[in-house]
């Protein structure tokens, strides 16, 4: 019965515990071995191992390799592994009887060294017509396996066509740089890479940050994350200032989206709500327009939309100084509509008037380079919104560049809670009474009129109530929605781009320095003026097309990677002081390098002496 011995038990440190018995028993079988004809030689480390292995009271004397004299103790200390690795197999060796199985005692677990493990072998005297079989089994732990011959395969030689196909590896970037190529990212246009499918369409902020510096703009897409600047306090304490003033038309209403069409659907109702408030107040906030620049959808919300002309004295002396040849923008064009059935001064007679809110941290009026970009921006405004009022605007190109189905259903759930606000998605034959119904309700009222954000809330009109009613609800799709949209703006601006007045105007107010405050901090009448931030100046400007046609045509061939962004010129050096990228930017570099240049000529010129440039 095998059993596993204590550390104590193996006095041996060659790995093996051979009683005196065993020992007498190798020294015999060495013996016979030296002395008869030898078959196919083992290792002749296993030989000398079973020499050395000999009990010194042993009276018979082996025949021995005179070279083993010189053996010592640690010559012997030897790895089986390494042993197995030496070992040569003859391809084609003698038939010999099979070796004797080892027995390996269960009871003992694999983690214990093998020199702690007990191996059984069946008596060593039914081994000797085996030679070195058994000597073999009880020092290795395993058995050398048998050499196979395997049929000689052939493979036929494929790398050449493999070369064929192989797709060719991209440089790399230390390749790239030593080449003098730009990167294979950076060689496609900016339009390619930050404003394609499946990217985010263009913003009317897109276009207009070139008036500033287009390289500015460059670095913020290609080095900030997600292509966003750096939120500073003063753009909080303006974002603060554009809720405070929102606030005071609107009163927020929570509504929950399921789906991106539902997130639309609600973009939709809050347009035809701001177009209703337009109406019912002679003033909105925050109306989100679309329109297409050379090929491209175009997103921008508009701050201020009111009946009130900023400056009709400006809008006077352009008309009468440029005469008929040069009247306002859709004047020419002759739109029948329902004005036409209406005596002038009501309602459907007025104009509309865009106006942008900026906040500065000066209570100086800004210079003219620095209000290029706002003009930009309104007359990018003004132009879209025309297109809108003249039913120009494909919207289902629209739905497909934001990957949208038009025909997708909204969910029950946002149907639900636009049910609660708007009575006329419920289909009857007097929708139209019944919206303006609701209208003249709202104007009646001294509240703010509600408006709609996509915040997760729950729905005001139980879910039961709006299943009786699924099958006669209206607009329960993009698709359906639209001509609901369509008839709100044509209300709105009855005359189409006409209704549309020629001046714009950018109202500056001043951003008091300070940490901007969360939403639910209490107001009072002290903080009132630092939230709604006091007016410094108003800006009107008549609407030039040609000049926006003429700016838009050199912008878009930087997005269209048809040039290099520009910086900023010499004489406009002081937008660096706020820019994030003033330590790295190559285009601030050259323009040092210009102004020594320049100072250097000047003074040769003058015969004086020039300082050295390190």
């Amino acid at each position: 019965m095998a059993r596993r011995e204590s550390d104590s038990d193996s006095d041996s440190s060659y790995g093996y515990d051979f009683t005196a018995e065993d020992e007498e028993l190798i020294s015999a079988l060495v013996d016979r071995v030296a002395r008869s004809p030898q078959p196919p030689r083992a290792p002749a480390l296993l030989q000398n191992l079973a020499s050395t292995s000999a009990s010194p009271a042993q009276t018979s004397a082996p025949v021995v390799d005179p070279a083993l004299l010189d053996i010592s103790e640690d010559d012997l200390d030897f790895d089986l592994a390494e042993l197995e690795s030496n070992f040569t197999v003859n391809p084609h060796p003698p038939a010999i009887p099979p070796k004797p199985a080892v027995l390996v005692d269960e009871s003992i677990s694999d983690d214990v060294p093998n020199s702690n493990k007990r191996r059984l072998s069946p008596s060593l005297t039914r081994d000797l017509e085996d030679g070195h079989s058994s000597l073999a089994a009880k020092t290795k732990p395993h058995h050398p396996a048998t050499p196979v011959d395997y049929p000689n395969v052939q493979y036929p030689d494929i790398s050449r066509a493999l070369s064929a196909v192989t797709k060719p590896s991209e440089p790399s970037k230390a390749e790239e740089e030593g080449s003098g190529k730009a990167p294979i990212e950076e060689q496609r246009s900016p339009l390619r890479r930050f404003r394609t499918f499946p990217r985010k369409p263009f913003s009317v902020s897109d276009l207009t940050a070139g008036a500033w510096c287009e390289l500015q703009y460059y670095y913020t897409l290609t080095r900030l994350p997600g292509g966003k600047k750096t939120r500073t306090e003063a753009m909080k304490r303006g974002s603060e200032v554009h809720t405070t003033l929102e606030r005071e038309v609107y009163t927020p209403v929570v509504v929950e989206t399921v789906k991106k069409e539902d997130a639309w659907g609600l973009r939709i109702w809050n347009i035809i709500q701001g177009l209703r408030t337009l109406r019912d107040t002679g003033l909105t906030r925050e109306l989100e327009v679309w329109g297409v620049v050379d090929g491209n959808v175009v997103n921008g919300v508009i701050d201020v939309l009111s009946y009130q002309n900023p400056d009709p004295e400006l809008e006077e002396d352009v008309i009468s100084s440029r005469g008929n040849s040069q009247s306002p923008p859709g004047s020419q064009q002759k739109v029948i509509g329902v004005s036409e059935f209406f005596p002038a001064g009501t309602p459907s007679d007025r104009i509309v008037y865009i106006t942008d809110v900026k906040t500065r941290a000066s209570k100086t009026p800004p210079s003219k380079v620095q209000v290029r970009g706002t003009i930009i921006q309104l007359f990018l405004y003004h132009r879209f919104l025309s297109e809108m009022a003249s039913d120009k605007l494909d919207y289902i190109a629209l739905f497909e560049r934001y990957a949208l189905n038009p025909d997708e259903p909204f969910s029950d759930l946002f149907m639900a809670q636009i049910a609660s606000l708007h009575e006329e998605i419920f289909g009857s034959e007097e929708d139209s009474s019944s919206s303006a119904s609701w209208r003249s309700e709202s104007s009646d009222s001294e509240a703010p009129t509600d408006y709609h954000t996509a915040v997760s809330t729950t729905s005001k009109l139980n879910v039961g109530d709006e299943k009786s009613h699924k099958e006669s609800l209206k607009y329960r799709s993009l698709r359906a929605l639209i001509p609901l949209l369509k008839f709100e703006i044509q209300l709105t601006f009855p005359k189409g781009a006409s209704s549309v007045g020629p001046i714009v105007a950018v109202q500056y107010r001043y951003r008091q320095r300070g940490r901007a405050t969360s939403g639910d901090d209490e107001v009072n009448n002290e903080d009132d003026e630092r939230r709604n931030g006091k007016v410094i100046c108003t800006n009107s400007h008549f609407v030039e097309p040609s000049i926006l046609d003429l700016y838009l045509k050199d912008d878009m061939q930087w997005w269209r990677g048809e040039r290099e962004p520009r910086g900023v010129p010499l004489d406009e050096a002081f937008k660096c002081r706020s820019c994030e990228f003033v330590d790295s930017c190559e285009w601030r570099d050259n323009l040092d390098q210009e102004a020594i240049r320049k100072a250097r000529k000047k003074t040769e010129a003058r015969g004086g002496k020039v300082a050295p440039s390190w």
